[in-house]
Parts: structure tokens; sequence; C-alpha cells
């Protein structure tokens, strides 16, 4: 199979090997502290909290109280998904066994399903909670928004 580095990560014969620069290795999100790794999710969900806090007088109504309750859940929601997501990149060997089982349940996101979004042509399996979405989430033309984006000048990290 040839020679691994300490970043590829293998999951029974399926190995996945790190860029040659070692960007976006895969075992990268497994080697920053939880801080820094929900820290960016929860700062950005504070200060959009922070924005319809209830010192404001608007705040009052039904709708502006129902929209700080929504933004409360998407900030909880970013940063379950960037704990889960960290998950499948940790090494088979160093889970515990409730996470192993959550994971053979389909009810977070199982490493061997997540390593095709690691290989070329990185369209696919964008789902990074459980991967029931990867199904409707494979079939979007990628390679289309990638175009328009950099028609626009936003440069993308694809192939």
């Amino acid at each position: 199979m040839g020679h691994r580095s300490a970043a590829d990560l293998a999951v029974n014969d399926f190995v996945l090997h790190a860029p040659p620069d070692g960007a976006g290795a895969p075992l990268d999100i497994t080697r920053i502290s939880l801080l820094e790794n929900l820290g960016a999710s929860a700062l950005v969900g504070a200060l959009v909290l922070w924005l319809w806090s209830p010192e404001r007088q608007w705040q009052d109504s039904l709708a502006a109280q129902l929209l700080q309750y929504f933004w409360l859940w998407m900030v909880i929601f970013a940063v379950l998904s960037n704990l889960f997501h960290r998950w499948p990149h940790i090494p088979h060997k160093s889970k515990p066994p409730w996470m192993l089982r959550l994971q053979e349940w389909h009810l977070i996101l199982d490493t061997r399903e997540h390593l095709a979004h690691h290989h070329r042509p990185y369209r696919v399996n964008y789902c990074i909670l459980c991967g029931w979405a990867n199904p409707l989430s494979n079939r979007v033309p990628w390679h289309r928004l990638e175009a328009a984006l950099a028609r626009v000048g936003i440069p993308t990290h694809f192939d």
C-alpha cells in the first residue's frame, strides 16, 4: 500500500493519505484543543445573541423573542456540529465504546463514510453530523457552484 505518514488515517483497508503539504490532514482536527475547534462557532454565536440581548427595547415583541431563540438554537447546533465532525477524525482505537456505538447506529457520522469527503474530487459526503443528508447533497452540482464563486473572485479549495 506504500509508505504511510503520521498524518495518514487508516480505517480497515481504506487509507486516507494527507496532502503533500500537510494542509487539511484529517487528523489535524483532533490535534487542536476543543476550545480552538469549537470556540469560533461559540464566539460568533455569542456575538449574534448579544445583538438580540434583552436590554434592547425592540426585544419585547414575540417575533423578536422567537428570533433570539432561533439564533440560540443555531449557535448550539453549530457548536455541536463542529464537535460531531471532530469525532470521525479520531482514530478508531482512540474512540470510546459509546462513540463507536453511535457511529454504528448512524446517529453520528461514521469515519469510513466521512473519509470519502477527504478524497478527490472532494465533492461528496458534506453532511458532518450523521451522514443522512449525503445522498441529497451528493447530487448538488458543486463544480458549477465553484465556477460561479471563481467568477466573482472567491477562491475554492477544490482540485
